[in-house]
């Protein structure tokens, strides 16, 4: 897991949005976390409107990607935020 600008993440997308895997999203707080599939790795996006936060990782293995995915949307439905700090 390694962390990716939202530039290098459109960089390396193509010509076509890439696919949505997986996204949950808490309304309370604005938040969201999604995993989708880039050509070459995973992106997992967390993003929290009411913090001003929005953070890209990059996966190259899709079971690590979707372990992430899990552990930040339990996170986000126990606190009302995909954020650890």
């Amino acid at each position: 897991m390694r962390r990716i600008s939202e530039d290098e993440a459109w960089t390396t997308a193509g010509d076509e949005e890439p696919p949505l895997l997986a996204k949950a999203e808490w309304d309370a707080t604005q938040s969201a976390v999604a995993l989708k599939r880039w050509p070459d790795f995973y992106v997992l996006g967390l993003s929290c409107d009411l913090d001003d936060r929005f953070e890209l990782y990059a996966f190259d293995d899709e079971d690590a990607a979707r372990q992430a995915y899990d552990e930040r949307r339990a996170l986000m439905q126990r606190t009302g935020r995909p954020f650890s700090d």
